[in-house]
């Protein structure tokens, strides 16, 4: 009886550890994808409208979703202020 209580505490056990790995993976794919939807976008808008970075920044964050939208936002805002930062920096912070 002890063999088999302990069998399956191993067995939930690695069930809910693969459970939850998996759930990481998936959220790891969706933002990769939503990462190649911003460069998608962003090469549209600098080739097909010719919009500048600032502006193209501004656009495509509205159309992302959370967590992308405050970041894509918040380098629009510090292009704008132009205040002679390198563009890699920028997109570092």
């Amino acid at each position: 009886m002890l063999k088999a209580g302990g069998a399956l505490l191993v067995f939930f056990a690695g069930w809910g550890m693969g459970n939850w790995k998996s759930r990481q993976y998936q959220r790891r794919i969706e933002d990769l994808q939503m990462l190649q939807l911003i460069i998608s976008c962003l090469t549209g808008e600098i080739s097909f409208a010719r919009n500048t970075l600032p502006e193209a920044f501004s656009r495509i964050s509205t159309k992302v979703v959370s967590p992308f939208r405050e970041y894509l936002q918040s380098i629009a805002e510090r292009l704008k202020a132009q205040t002679g930062e390198a563009f890699a920096g920028i997109l570092k912070e």
